[in-house]
């Protein structure tokens, strides 16, 4: 696998494999319905143009024999790095390519002199939430819940701090 820091280039790359990943991938646990409105309407500040425009923000694409199959979006706030999202399609996950993410992104983020990572991560994605649990990350006490397609969902905030020190 490589992984490229997104240009506007790649855009339609970013858009195509983030889209087709959450279609994919959240029809285990969410309504379809809210999963056409986040991939139809994403919240302004997290369209591809609103990403790649913010300075503490980075784009990565994740790919395969040159073919799009995941991404990577970091975010840098002093001393703690945000992992925004890694997100895979179906035919790409079981192959050790989000270890691989993930390791890429707290790697980034260590050098970029962050001591601490977080990220929120949906309680209902079970695959994801354990994935993390597995690589070190702790559920801290914040949680976030809303209502979506007429169903309630807990974004759990998880938090890594141990062993992360900025690497040269």
């Amino acid at each position: 696998m490589k992984i490229v820091r997104a240009t506007k280039e790649h855009k339609d790359d970013y858009t195509e494999t983030h889209n087709k990943s959450m279609q994919e991938c959240y029809i285990d646990f969410a309504p379809s319905q809210w999963i056409q409105e986040l991939v139809c309407n994403p919240p302004e500040s997290f369209t591809f143009d609103k990403l790649l425009t913010n300075e503490s923000i980075e784009i990565h694409i994740c790919y395969d024999r040159n073919m799009p199959i995941g991404t990577i979006v970091l975010e840098k706030l002093g001393s703690e790095g945000e992992i925004h999202s890694i997100h895979f399609v179906k035919s790409a996950q079981g192959k050790g390519h989000a270890q691989t993410a993930l390791e890429f992104a707290e790697d980034t983020l260590k050098r970029k002199g962050c001591t601490k990572i977080v990220l929120e991560c949906l309680q209902e994605n079970k695959r994801a939430t354990n994935f993390y649990l597995k690589n070190g990350y702790k559920a801290t006490s914040e949680k976030k819940t809303t209502m979506r397609a007429g169903k309630v969902f807990t974004q759990i905030k998880y938090e890594k701090e141990h062993g992360l020190k900025k690497m040269p």
